[in-house]
């Protein structure tokens, strides 16, 4: 729905998500959405639940009009 709205009326050209690696799960989701994997940030962000000093992967998606 949100591609929709944004390749329709808001005529946007590119739209990005991101993930943490350890959640496979949102990958899949995104791949059939129709984006496709276009690199990993390593060590990008951290999640503070988890504990100092441990940064995560995060996945980065993308689908182009």
């Amino acid at each position: 729905e949100m591609a929709a709205l944004a390749f329709g009326p808001l005529q946007v050209h590119r739209l990005q998500a991101r993930h943490f690696q350890r959640n496979p799960a949102s990958g899949r989701v995104l791949e059939k959405c129709g984006f496709s994997l276009e690199g990993c940030l390593r060590a990008y962000a951290e999640f503070p639940n988890l504990g100092p000093g441990e940064p995560q992967d995060v996945a980065c998606y993308a689908i182009l009009l």
